[in-house]
């Protein structure tokens, strides 16, 4: 930006002046110093009492005789001779107001309309902050003071209209109002011990700016085009909409006051979304900086008065948005020990109130928390849009949009888009880091990626829950599912409106669950699978917070919700001992009730279900253990597919006749013995595998049931 850093022009050994400016000074500086000492009208001993004082050094600093024997002995008179005299020299020889950074101020209030009168004012604030001497110089003279009469010391030292000078540091003064300089002291009474500007601002002020522009960076900047289109936010189309001719209307109108919340988990597209909104309302956006030019992080307090910067500078315009990300550092949250988290609504509450009630440029907050935000600022947010992970169809968008075609398998991206967890910014940044490895593709692209998710979750306390395959589409039968209705006529009717509750209820390992993956696939919908342990929260409110975000993700994404052991949520409320156990079962069958997608619900535990969850569920399917006949059909496929030795016909009926009298038998025993016998890495023969069905079902402890032939 055409910057440097200002250098004092007066080399002064021994001077103590910080900020690491090696002693130097500028005109102005030892003209306003030489003015203070003269009001003073102390003599040398007493000037020398005040802290950083060295009085040898000071008469080198201003110029002034150099005198034999001990500057202390000198009187009062003729130290004021003495200052008469230099302050006549200086003032015939100008007073430097175009040196830095009387020029970098004069830049800055010219820029924003402000009058000469402020722009002394605030160059005066600068140099106290900047120099302790001067500081300390001007506390010893001017004192504990109230507003008048620190006017009046301020117009005599900076030589301005002592009314011009009080309306700079008037309470509803812009240069006060925007936080630049701040009257310390003033509390809520009306002594003020002295002046500061906000933090940082000195060290911008020590540069040198080709203009204006480039001076008003260090506080906020035009936002960069959107990278992003509402087609990437389908699950926020409509609201998109709105928000857009709000902000429009806005701006049309000049409205004042104008603020909307952005809130929702880091990685969601907040940003994009905020400069995709001031895009489609037809304005440009100027973001307030979240870091200085050295990238360092800037203070709450600081971004508050770069935001307020901001709004003067455009308080006429029609045709801007102003963007406050990470609003937690102007709303920040406070840790009450092992009690959670308390509000704070911060020292100055009703001057926040008043900023948000009276901000000339509509306003767009981004935060990823709002529960620290105290309720008196939030009601006057005009709009709350909560920007929740986007549903599953936009995950695999953004997939398919940063993974090239082909390069790894639909049924892998299908997995990774299925993770609620993983954001548009994951998926960014693992294709960055695999595009910068080389490109793999294939199973070691997937495989590159897949570490990368995980890493990147574990670093925030999640994980990358991929959903396991529940059925194989190749091999998948209803005929092996034992149901009280006709499971292929049902999954037809429910094709062509999908709609309504389901129960499916049973002992394990009948197929409940799998039928419902079955579902999703033949309708050729998305699939929101949870179970218990995704939903139960340990916190008070949270399993009714995981309910409702439960059927939310499924409404978002149009998808079919299956939920398995419902009886943990449905549980009859008679028997209920805690508050909460009644409410958990109060919000699922609210939930239920307002649900317009097709809900499914498995539970082993059918009993224990709370008698009005029975007229919530349009349909109730039981599904029991194996028929032998489709126990015989089911072995038979097994030898086929796992490639076992075809017994001989005799020997077949015998293992028929045995399978057959195995009365607890269940797909889900099937399953479970193929995957022992790959644990193992064996191959069993037909009579193994019939003896580790016989086994799965001895550890059922249930009583077998008789049966005839098969």
């Amino acid at each position: 930006m055409g910057r440097r850093a200002w250098k004092r022009p007066f080399p002064m050994p021994g001077w103590d002046g910080p900020g690491g400016r090696e002693g130097k000074c500028w005109d102005i500086e030892r003209l306003w110093l030489a003015r203070m000492l003269h009001m003073s009208g102390r003599s040398p001993a007493e000037i020398n009492r005040v802290p950083s004082v060295h009085i040898p050094d000071l008469f080198l600093f201003l110029g002034l005789p150099q005198v034999k024997g001990d500057p202390d002995e000198i009187s009062a008179d003729a130290f004021m001779r003495m200052i008469e005299d230099r302050l006549s020299e200086m003032e015939k020889r100008g007073a430097g107001r175009e040196e830095p950074p009387a020029s970098s101020v004069r830049m800055f209030c010219g820029r924003l309309a402000l009058s000469e009168a402020e722009a002394e004012v605030l160059l005066f604030a600068v140099l106290c902050k900047i120099d302790t001497v001067f500081k300390e110089v001007a506390g010893h003279v001017a004192g504990g003071a109230s507003r008048s009469r620190l006017s009046r010391f301020l117009s005599r030292v900076i030589g301005r209209d002592p009314a011009r000078v009080g309306a700079a540091i008037a309470r509803g003064a812009p240069l006060v109002k925007m936080r630049v300089i701040r009257l310390v002291g003033d509390g809520h009474g009306e002594r003020v011990e002295f002046m500061d500007v906000m933090d940082g601002f000195e060290n911008v002020l020590l540069q040198e700016y080709p203009d204006a522009d480039a001076l008003l960076d260090n506080f906020f900047r035009r936002s960069p085009e959107p990278k992003l289109s509402a087609d990437d936010f389908p699950h926020l189309r409509e609201k998109i909409e709105l928000l857009a001719r709000f902000l429009g209307s806005a701006l049309r109108e000049g409205s004042k006051g104008i603020n909307v919340m952005l809130y929702g988990p880091p990685g969601t597209g907040k940003t994009e979304l905020a400069r995709l909104l001031s895009r489609a309302a037809g304005a440009g956006m100027y973001e307030v900086r979240v870091t200085d030019s050295d990238d360092d992080g800037i203070s709450g307090s600081r971004r508050f008065s770069s935001f307020q910067l901001c709004q003067r500078l455009l308080e006429r315009s029609r045709d801007a948005v102003v963007l406050f990300d990470e609003c937690e550092d102007v709303f920040p949250c406070e840790e009450f020990g092992l009690f959670g988290i308390r509000r704070r609504s911060g020292s100055e509450k009703g001057f926040t109130n008043r900023l948000l009630e009276e901000n000339p440029v509509p306003a767009i907050w981004i935060s990823n928390a709002v529960g620290q935000i105290d309720p008196a600022f939030m009601r006057r947010f005009d709009v709350h849009l909560e920007v929740k992970p986007p549903p599953r169809s936009v995950r695999r968008r953004v997939i398919d949009k940063y993974v090239a075609a082909g390069a790894a398998g639909e049924a892998w991206k299908d997995r990774i888009a299925s993770c609620e967890e993983v954001t548009p910014a994951d998926i960014e940044s693992a294709s960055r880091v695999v595009r910068m490895l080389g490109r793999p593709e294939g199973a070691s692209l997937e495989h590159t990626l897949e570490g990368v998710l995980k890493d990147r979750l574990l670093a925030r306390g999640e994980r990358l829950a991929l959903p396991v395959q529940h059925i194989d589409p190749a091999t998948y039968d209803l005929s092996y599912l034992n149901a009280d209705c006709d499971l292929e006529r049902l999954a037809e009717s429910l094709g062509r409106n999908p709609r309504g509750s389901m129960l499916l209820y049973g002992p394990p390992g009948t197929g409940k669950t799998a039928f419902g993956h079955y579902l999703a696939e033949q309708f050729k919908k998305p699939l929101v699978f949870k179970r218990a342990s995704e939903i139960l929260s340990m916190w008070l409110g949270g399993t009714e917070r995981n309910i409702a975000k439960m059927f939310a993700e499924a409404r978002d994404d149009d998808a079919v919700l299956l939920l398995d052991e419902a009886d943990s949520f449905l549980q009859d409320r008679r028997c209920a001992q805690r508050p909460w156990e009644v409410t958990q079962v109060n919000e699922m069958l609210t939930q239920m009730e307002e649900f317009s997608g097709l809900f499914v619900c498995s539970t082993n535990l059918i009993d224990n279900l709370d008698q009005a969850s029975f007229r919530r569920f349009s349909v109730k399917v039981r599904f029991d253990y194996m028929k032998p006949e489709q126990s015989c059909k089911m072995f038979r496929n097994e030898v086929e597919v796992f490639g076992l030795a075809t017994p001989a016909p005799e020997e077949m009926s015998r293992l028929l006749r045995e399978i057959s009298s195995l009365a607890t038998l269940t797909p889900g025993d099937f399953a479970t013995v193929r995957r022992k016998a790959r644990m193992l890495a064996v191959k069993p023969d037909p009579r193994a595998f019939l003896e580790m069905l016989e086994f799965e079902c001895r550890a059922k402890r249930e009583p077998a049931r008789k049966t005839v032939g098969f």
